[in-house]
């Protein structure tokens, strides 16, 4: 696989968010996403790493969501760390007596 210093190929982009390609595909066509455009050499597609860590900041709540929902054992790590929050929230609150 040919790389080039600061660009990945659209494949490795895809599995870095946990997609199909052609799901990222459709970000670069979707204006309300603000994907970065990528450089084509070769009819093959590249994206600039500094220009996806970028979008990445910007669309952090949604691509958590995404890879949760790709995921499965991301998803199961997520939801045990949560399980695991709620347990110690509900230790340190004080329990009334009836």
């Amino acid at each position: 696989m040919t790389e080039f210093i600061g660009y990945i190929p659209r494949k490795r982009t895809a599995r870095r968010y946990c997609v199909h390609i052609r799901t990222v595909s459709r970000w670069e066509r979707d204006p309300k996403m603000r994907f970065p455009k990528p450089l084509v050499l070769n009819g093959r597609k590249y994206d600039e790493l500094s220009k996806l860590l970028e979008w990445e900041q910007r669309h952090q709540g949604r691509l958590h969501s995404i890879a949760l929902r790709n995921d499965p054992e991301l998803a199961e790590r997520e939801w045990q760390r949560l399980e695991r929050e709620l347990q110690l929230d509900n230790a340190e609150v004080p329990h009334e007596a009836s």
